[in-house]
């Protein structure tokens, strides 16, 4: 709370190891030390074994009251629109006034001490400093809003889905589901062939699509499907050549694909399917061509675009583009979603606080990006991939494959290999010319290009030279920590400013716009189970040959509600936006304090306006775009993995 009020010294004179004396080189190492003893590598974590997740939480990486507000909020929306179609209702009313009640009470407690906060900052007397160490609210407080937040869980997880719900036919319940929570028109047009193409460059995974160089053995396509989709005068050959034929291929889903899990007494089932999609020789937007349900070519046929609502091939391609969604909806949420933002930036921030001390540029770089991220991180492996958690029930594999897979994910995720610019080069995307409507791609590198002026400005005012990038002791401990104990793959020596700067921008990168790209969407495109959900239900290997059958493939209705309610909460947090540093001890002041970095015209005001550009960027883009996309938007990303 003193640093709050009155700053911090490490902040306010930031400096490397090589530079600082011997005694407060000596004080470092003492710092160091006991943070070894608070952030302890563990690779024992039941759902995701063998990946390096911290041992436990210490308190100064819990949730602030601010977080936690809102985090109420949005779980409130979610009971509102539960006890709407709830068997017991009316008791859920009760109890739910009761929360808001305490709630409110809460918020208007924390404003007032905000206010009070700001007030004792400005006037610096000590009679106003220790007014605010008397106040209590960032433990009472936060204790109260927790136990509000667990009666909120609870009514969600025993909430009962009333007959004028479950008696509904066809897609009526699922839409049913829907009442103060908004239903996204996702849920009107997500079966249009257009809407399939868009999502792979704009939806939950915009980052499996390739450009073919060639198109695999295993992939069972025929000259005649393609031109029955493409026109007769369109050829594979002629589209290869011109680099017009773009492929998804979830071969990782194999391993929960081969142990799938139960619900209820019914079987799950998900697919690894290939997915083939063309350019037009004379236009942009991309066609759905082709699906084959699996990665063996003997075993699986291949079903080809139709739009033609009479063809007898019409719902058996309605049912292959709904195999592909379940299985985006599983590479989603345990690969780019949880294995590669939430598991993968767990093991730089155990590194930060274990190896830069609290006075090393980086240090005081970095920590922002991590607030929330330790707490949020074990909160998902303790109960939302656990056994019998959201994702046992909703998503397709037996629970310890879906953890094995998640965890094994990760561990092969590498890391020079998957910054932007280089992944972007790998799938052969990166070219407008070659893809011209892109909004992930497009979007994103502005933010890179953004984050990479900032960490290269900022690392200019701390390293003069590279040989003070070579001679930062702390710098080499934290880089052996992430490739030894952390297992980052690829990680490698840190040996010139450049190659720093390229690592501290994948790093911000995937810690804040990353994450947003890939779990903003949860509360909006993911939230109707129809459109995107874990499992493929039914008939083993369904053909979906009519109506009926492609709607038996859909997921029971209760887990269509449970499924509404946790992508809602998990989607729907925005807490600080990037480019905006604040301590996280209440009152929140401002995080720098660095007169080099703050202050007008310096480079903390200039990132924040070059985020400000991007905005208005963005937003002019998306007046030609068929769906706007906002994810990406510097205003609706926030600092770090706080949810």
């Amino acid at each position: 709370m003193f640093e709050a009020l009155f700053g911090s010294k490490a902040r306010k004179h930031p400096r490397l190891p090589q530079l600082d004396s011997p005694k407060h080189q000596e004080k470092r190492e003492e710092e160091l030390a006991k943070m070894k003893t608070k952030y302890i590598w563990d690779t024992d974590v039941a759902s995701v074994k063998g990946v390096p997740m911290s041992k436990n939480v210490p308190e100064t990486n819990d949730p602030t009251m601010e977080w936690l507000l809102k985090a109420a909020d949005v779980a409130l929306q979610v009971v509102d629109n539960l006890v709407v179609h709830s068997l017991t209702g009316d008791k859920n009313n009760v109890e739910l006034k009761e929360i808001k009640n305490s709630l409110a009470a809460l918020k208007d407690e924390h404003t007032a001490s905000e206010k009070s906060s700001l007030e004792s900052r400005i006037a610096r007397t000590i009679s106003e400093a220790k007014h605010l160490l008397s106040l209590d609210i960032n433990t009472k407080g936060i204790l109260s809003i927790k136990k509000e937040l667990d009666r909120l869980k609870d009514l969600i997880s025993a909430h009962t889905l009333s007959d004028a719900i479950t008696s509904q036919e066809g897609l009526a319940p699922y839409k049913a589901l829907f009442d103060t929570i908004k239903l996204d028109p996702v849920a009107e047009s997500f079966q249009e062939d257009s809407l399939f193409s868009y999502f792979r460059v704009t939806g939950p995974n915009p980052m499996l699509i390739q450009c073919l160089s060639e198109i695999p053995n295993k992939f069972a396509l025929t000259d005649s499907g393609y031109q029955s989709a493409m026109g007769s005068d369109d050829s594979l050959e002629a589209a290869l050549t011109d680099n017009r034929l773009f492929m998804l291929d979830y071969h990782e889903l194999q391993y929960i694909v081969d142990n799938p899990g139960e619900y209820d007494g019914l079987p799950k089932q998900l697919f690894a399917p290939l997915v083939l999609l063309a350019k037009p020789k004379d236009g942009e937007d991309l066609v759905p061509v082709a699906i084959q349900r699996t990665q063996d070519v003997a075993d699986s046929g291949v079903v080809y675009f139709t739009e033609d609502k009479a063809s007898p091939s019409y719902w058996p391609w309605q049912t292959a583009k709904s195999i592909v969604e379940m299985a985006e909806g599983n590479y989603h949420e345990l690969f780019v979603h949880l294995a590669r933002t939430h598991l993968f930036i767990e093991a730089f921030a155990v590194a930060t606080y274990r190896n830069l001390a609290p006075s090393h540029p980086l240090n005081v770089l970095l920590v922002p990006h991590f607030e929330g991220t330790l707490f949020i991180n074990n909160a998902a492996t303790g109960s939302l991939i656990a056994k019998d958690g959201p994702i046992d029930k909703i998503f397709a594999g037996e629970i310890t494959a879906t953890q094995q897979a998640s965890g094994s994910d990760r561990l092969a995720y590498d890391f020079y290999q998957n910054m932007l610019p280089t992944n972007l080069k790998i799938r052969r995307v990166e070219d407008p010319n070659i893809l011209p409507k892109y909004p992930y791609r497009d979007d994103a590198t502005l933010v890179w290009d953004a984050i990479k002026k900032w960490t290269t400005e900022y690392i200019n005012i701390y390293y003069s030279h590279d040989t003070d990038v070579m001679g930062d002791t702390e710098l080499a401990a934290w880089t052996a920590d992430l490739e030894g104990d952390g297992k980052i793959k690829g990680f490698t020596a840190i040996t010139t400013k450049e190659q720093l700067a390229d690592v501290l921008t994948m790093i911000i990168f995937t810690g804040s716009a990353q994450h947003a790209a890939v779990n903003f969407p949860q509360s909006t495109l993911m939230t109707y189970a129809p459109a995107f959900s874990g499992s493929i239900w039914g008939e083993k290997d369904p053909k979906g040959d009519t109506c009926e059958q492609w709607l038996d493939t859909l997921p029971p209705i209760k887990l269509a509600s449970d499924q509404l309610a946790l992508l809602h909460v998990l989607g729907g947090v925005y807490y600080r936006m990037l480019g905006h540093y604040q301590t996280n001890d209440f009152p929140y002041t401002e995080w720098f304090e660095d007169k080099r970095i703050i202050g007008k015209g310096n480079a903390l005001e200039r990132f924040q306006d070059s985020l400000s550009e991007i905005d208005k960027a963005i937003d002019n883009r998306n007046q030609d775009r068929s769906i706007a996309y906002t994810y990406l938007k510097p205003r609706n990303i926030p600092m770090s993995i706080n949810i």
